[in-house]
């Protein structure tokens, strides 16, 4: 049951941090379209208010996703477990 738990831990913190990548990708790529051509590197973050609402929003979405993978694998496994046993009585 630990490592359920631990593993269930994982795949949500694994949605979180792509869910707030996805945020900081969106902020580069608006910095690499109205960036000259000489600009290295960088973001561009327009609205400071905007961006933490994104950030909350698109991490509580990836976590979400993470939590819902972990439930249909938790199901696709009691589900060919039960038919494995079923099979060896």
């Amino acid at each position: 049951m630990v490592v359920r738990q631990k593993n269930k831990k994982r795949i949500i913190i694994l949605g979180f941090i792509i869910g707030w990548s996805v945020v900081l990708f969106e902020a580069n790529l608006s910095h690499s379209d109205t960036a000259t051509i000489g600009d290295e590197f960088g973001f561009d973050i327009p609205d400071k208010k905007l961006f933490i609402l994104r950030s909350i929003v698109f991490s509580s979405i990836g976590a979400f996703h993470g939590w819902c993978l972990y439930m249909v694998f938790e199901l696709i496994k009691t589900y060919f477990l039960k038919k494995k046993s079923n099979i060896e009585e």
